[in-house]
């Protein structure tokens, strides 16, 4: 049985109430100067896309993004 695909999101700089609000389920943590949000890789839940859409919504600056 294979490990499920997960991706790795760095943001710079910490989430706002707002932001963090819509990614609550994703259970981002922070690190020093970055936010890390780590999703399903399975397209079924549509998780890094969704995480994506909201980041731009946002106008966050994406600073990394690694499986």
């Amino acid at each position: 049985m294979s490990e499920a695909l997960r991706i790795e999101v760095h943001v710079r700089g910490r989430l706002g109430g707002d932001l963090r609000a819509m990614v609550q389920d994703m259970n981002p943590r922070v690190l020093p100067r970055h936010t890390v949000i780590t999703v399903s890789g399975d397209a079924a839940d549509h998780g890094p896309i969704r995480l994506l859409h909201a980041l731009e919504q946002a106008g966050i600056e994406l600073e990394r993004f690694t499986t």
